[in-house]
C-alpha cells in the first residue's frame, strides 16, 4: 500500500494485536522504520473495548505517506495486482486447521486469520487495478478484476459463518460478473452464495422465538 500512496496520502487499517502485531504501536513503528516504508503512524484508537475478548484487542490505525512516490505505470500496477492475487491465493490455500469457533467462543483461528490475510491481499490488488483504469487497457483490467473479485467472494463465503460476510460475498461476486458477464465460474459461485444466504435466512427464522 505504501508504494501506491501519493505524498500526504492516508492509509487506514483495522487490525489486532494478536495476529501479526499490527495493532502493537511500538512494533508497528519499528516495522515502518526497518522496512523504510515512508509512513508515519499518526493515530491509533480502540473504537470498541475488546480487552476481555480471547481474540485480542482491535485498533484502527492511520498512517500518513511522508515521502514522494513516482507515478506508477500500467504494467507496474497490473504486476503488483497479480502479486497481491498470488499472495492472497497462498493465504487462501493455507491448510491450517480451523477450530470450531462457535464452541470456543472465538471469531479467530489459524484458518480464519489466513482468510482475512487473503482478503487484504485481494483488496489491495483491486486497489492497484482501480488506479490503473485511468491508463487504459480496460479489457485486460476487467479480466484480472473479475478473478480478484471472485477470489475475494470465495474468502468471504468461508468467513461468513463466523464473520457474517454473506452480503459482502454477494456484492463482490456481482462485481466479478460486471467485469466478465460470461464467466461460468463466477456464475456458479453466485449461485452458491445465494444458496448460503437463503440457508442463513432459514436458520435465523428457526432461531427466532415464536410469540
Amino acid at each position: 500500500a505504501s508504494q501506491i500512496l501519493e505524498h500526504g496520502g492516508i492509509l487506514l487499517m483495522y487490525d489486532t494485536e494478536k495476529w501479526g502485531d499490527f495493532g502493537d504501536e511500538e512494533k508497528m513503528k519499528d516495522h515502518l522504520k526497518q522496512a523504510e516504508l515512508d509512513l508515519e503512524l499518526i493515530e491509533r484508537e480502540e473504537p470498541v473495548d475488546f480487552s476481555d475478548d480471547p481474540d485480542g484487542r482491535m485498533f484502527t490505525l492511520a498512517f500518513k505517506k511522508t515521502g514522494a512516490s513516482q507515478r506508477k505505470s500500467l504494467q507496474w500496477l497490473i504486476q503488483k495486482a497479480d502479486d497481491f492475487k498470488q499472495a492472497g491465493n497462498s493465504y487462501y490455500s493455507n491448510l491450517a486447521k480451523c477450530r470450531d469457533a462457535r464452541e470456543q467462543g472465538l471469531h479467530s483461528s489459524p484458518r480464519v486469520a489466513s482468510l482475512w490475510k487473503a482478503v487484504a491481499c485481494y483488496v489491495q490488488g483491486l486497489d492497484c487495478l482501480s488506479l490503473a483504469r485511468s491508463l487504459g487497457d480496460h479489457e485486460r483490467l476487467n479480466h484480472i478484476s473479475s478473478r480478484l473479485y471472485s477470489n475475494l467472494a470465495a474468502a468471504y463465503m468461508e468467513l461468513a459463518e463466523t464473520a457474517g460476510t454473506y452480503e459482502h460475498a454477494n456484492r463482490v461476486i456481482d462485481l466479478a460478473l460486471v467485469c466478465d458477464p460470461d464467466w461460468d465460474r463466477a456464475k456458479e459461485r453466485k449461485e452458491k452464495i445465494q444458496a448460503m444466504i437463503r440457508g442463513q435466512g432459514r436458520r435465523d427464522d428457526e432461531d427466532f422465538p415464536g410469540t
